[in-house]
Formats: structure tokens, sequence, C-alpha cells
């Protein structure tokens, strides 16, 4: 005699699991065009918050079709979205500069990368939208100043290894 017993799971088995990302610093590097590059360090907390820093934050390099305002550090939250797939969204500030007439703005920043080889690696797409200042870019409304939504832009990058130094 055989017996068949169906299996019934509480979802956990199949449940994303990015934990190998949670802690971990990484750099990428964003290709923003015509050779172009600008680079990036975020912080993905075990908390799910992210803290990054970027190499343009004082205004894109010259030369450059995005937006040259200097912008803050960046903070947001990261999510599993598939097996080894991360997704980040984070704000920063577009800080007004004197003599420009480019007001301010907020900025959302989503980021999608696959997490590989151990999450040693990620590669992906960034791609950003600017809002008026006091609009709630995440809110179902919010609608992005004209023209002033870029990417996705290609990028690629490693986890930073703090301990081994």
């Amino acid at each position: 005699m055989i017996l068949l017993l169906p299996i019934v799971s509480s979802g956990i088995i199949n449940k994303h699991d990015c934990s190998i990302c949670a802690g971990s610093t990484y750099q990428i590097k964003i290709s923003i065009g015509d050779g172009q590059y600008a680079y990036e360090v975020f912080v993905l907390q075990e908390d799910h918050t992210v803290v990054a820093i970027d190499s343009s934050q004082s205004g894109t390099t010259s030369g450059s079709t995005l937006a040259t305002l200097p912008f803050t550090a960046s903070i947001g939250k990261w999510s599993c979205c598939e097996r080894n797939k991360v997704k980040l969204q984070v704000l920063d500030y577009n800080l007004p500069v004197l003599g420009n007439t480019t007001p301010g703005s907020i900025a959302l920043v989503t980021t999608v990368l696959t997490v590989t080889n151990h999450g040693q690696n990620v590669k992906g797409t960034l791609g950003f939208s600017n809002y008026p200042l006091g609009v709630n870019p995440t809110a179902a409304n919010a609608k992005p100043i004209a023209g002033q939504t870029f990417g996705p832009f290609d990028v690629s990058g490693e986890r930073i290894n703090f301990s081994t130094h």
C-alpha cells in the first residue's frame, strides 16, 4: 500500500530570501551615458533601511545631460522583490544654487539589483524622478516635475568587505 499525503506549505519555504545582503555595503558604478559614470556606496541595513552616498553629490560632471544641482545623501528602504533580487528606494534633496534659477526638489531614486556570487556582486538598473519640494514622492498621486525623470541606467558593483582590512 502506498500512502500519498498532500504537502501543505505556509509560503515560508518559497519566500524570497535576500538575507545575505542584510548588513552589507556595496559600491555600484552607474553608467549615465556618453562614457560617463557616477559611483554610489550604500548600506543595506538589517532593518531594511538604506543609507547612500554618491560621487556626483556636488553636481553632475560637465557635459552630462542630467540635472546639475548638488544633492544630499540619500535615505530610504530596501526589500527583497524576487529570489536574489533587491529593490532600493531612497530619497534625497536637490539643493538650489545661488544664481541658478532651477529650484530645489526632492528625488525618488529606485534601484533594482540582482545579487550573485553569494552576495558579492550586484547588477541592475537605477532610475530617478524629481518632485517639487513638499510633495510626497511615494504617494499614489505624486507627479514628477515635467522632464525630470531619468533612466533606467545600467549599474554594476560589488560588496565592500570592511573586515578584510
